[in-house]
């Protein structure tokens, strides 16, 4: 019987096998529109005096961008320990969180920053870092969260800086926006989990059937022994000499009708050995 400890362990690590394998594939997709966005906010809004604050953002965001695309290269090595894969968890979901924080930062300094320029494009980058937990955040409910939140307060902070409270009904728009992304994660990664669950009863019944196929084969194997063409014993396995209550010396090279009781049955495999009849 299995050890429940062990099976939870292994689907652990199937889980966050998973989990991981989406952010790196997701960091790989997302890191040149990462840094053209970075790129765009700060072409259009790094102005006057204070445009160093904008440019300082901006290498701290590109620092993140390649931070979380090194994170996507390194992590899920060969035969990764479960220690190892909830390490690499911890610091996928901090860089996450971090990098949806200094976003958050960016869309409001763009707003202080260009208060004399339109509020377009950072809407429209705030709504695409909204939409962006789909793809990065996707299997990380947590840093979906914080992202989520982090992303809307930003735009609600920065509508109201650039237009002022008239614009409350965009506001709500985006909150409203925020909840229905962060639900479409948990629902999603509930799909996520049942997925992994499917899988892991799939590997586990496939290691029974290998095992048991495996165990067969050994067994099967303890019994076999081969007959030269003049019916003399070769290649004796020890489990079937012991079967005989003979040692293996004894019985190499032994006739094998020797071991068997004179009668009709005896006679009849005389004559399909002497005829060659397999």
């Amino acid at each position: 019987m299995k050890n429940p400890a062990t099976e939870d362990e292994s689907y652990l690590r199937l889980e966050l096998s998973r989990r991981l394998q989406s952010f790196a594939r997701a960091s790989t997709f997302s890191l040149l529109t990462s840094i053209a966005t970075i790129a765009v906010l700060t072409g259009a809004y790094a102005s006057g005096e204070n445009a160093w604050m904008l440019f300082g953002w901006a290498g701290i965001a590109a620092l993140l961008v390649l931070a979380r695309f090194h994170l996507g290269r390194s992590i899920l090595q060969p035969d990764s320990s479960l220690a190892s894969l909830r390490r690499d968890w911890r610091r996928t979901n901090w860089l996450l969180s971090l990098g949806s924080t200094n976003w958050a930062i960016g869309l409001v300094l763009a707003a202080w920053v260009g208060q004399d320029r339109t509020p377009d494009v950072f809407a429209a980058i705030g709504g695409a870092m909204l939409t962006n937990v789909l793809l990065l955040h996707r299997t990380t409910p947590a840093a979906a969260g914080v992202h989520a939140l982090a992303i809307a307060s930003a735009l609600i902070a920065a509508e109201a800086i650039a237009v002022g409270w008239s614009a409350w009904p965009l506001m709500l728009l985006i909150a409203l926006l925020a909840f229905s992304l962060f639900a479409a994660i948990r629902i999603q990664d509930r799909q996520f989990v049942k997925a992994c669950r499917i899988e892991h009863k799939q590997q586990e019944t496939e290691k029974t059937v290998r095992l048991l196929l495996n165990e067969h084969e050994a067994q099967a194997a303890d019994w076999l022994w081969t007959i030269s063409d003049q019916g003399a014993l070769r290649e004796v396995s020890s489990r079937f000499a012991d079967v005989i209550g003979l040692r293996v010396e004894d019985l190499e090279g032994r006739h094998f009708l020797s071991l068997i009781e004179p009668g009709f049955e005896r006679d009849r495999l005389r004559h399909f050995i002497e005829n060659g009849v397999a």
